[in-house]
């Protein structure tokens, strides 16, 4: 026969483990930044991205996180190489300047993503992005991502900025 500890102890650890074990896909972008698409006039290639950490004022712990994690630089980076994939990045030829400002940041320590997985809450990153070609402002738009990834499935907090920053490229790039 069950003791009542039981009875209560069983479902709530199940309930416990599935919220762990769980994972939530990527969240929509703010904007239409996925499905809109040409802002670059034909042949124009972006020549220059700038990462802006500081202009937001992120409270100083997350600075401090996106800092020491390069996240400016994966950001960067990442949509460099998505760009040069479809032959839209010349550092030479190029005439558009995309100029991205990260609004909002959030990375969960290692230790939480991994005992707690989605349940310590998700790992979050905003932009704003002004296209900027000779001076002129093109088009501004917000997109972000965010992931709930943690366990023993992406556990590393370098990991997580990797997958978001990678998407953050995809979606920007898209837009483009």
């Amino acid at each position: 026969m069950p003791s009542r500890l039981s009875s209560f102890f069983v479902p709530f650890m199940l309930i416990l483990l599935a919220g762990c074990a769980g994972t939530s896909p990527t969240a929509p972008a703010r904007t239409a930044a996925v499905t809109t698409a040409g802002i670059l006039p034909d042949g124009a290639m972006v020549r220059e991205i700038r990462v802006d950490l500081e202009s937001v004022g992120l409270p100083a712990e997350r600075l401090e996180s996106a800092r020491k994690y390069d996240l400016d630089g994966r950001i960067a980076g990442d949509l460099q190489a998505r760009l040069q994939a479809t032959q839209s990045y010349d550092s030479e030829k190029g005439d558009v300047v995309l100029h991205i400002n990260v609004t909002r940041f959030r990375l969960r320590s290692g230790s939480a993503a991994f005992w707690l997985g989605a349940m310590a809450g998700a790992d979050t990153l905003a932009v704003d992005v002004v296209v900027e070609r000779n001076g002129r402002n093109l088009d501004t738009f917000a997109t972000d991502t965010s992931t709930a990834l943690g366990g023993m499935v992406v556990p590393a907090p370098s990991q997580r900025i990797n997958r978001m920053s990678k998407e953050l490229a995809r979606r920007i790039a898209a837009r483009l």
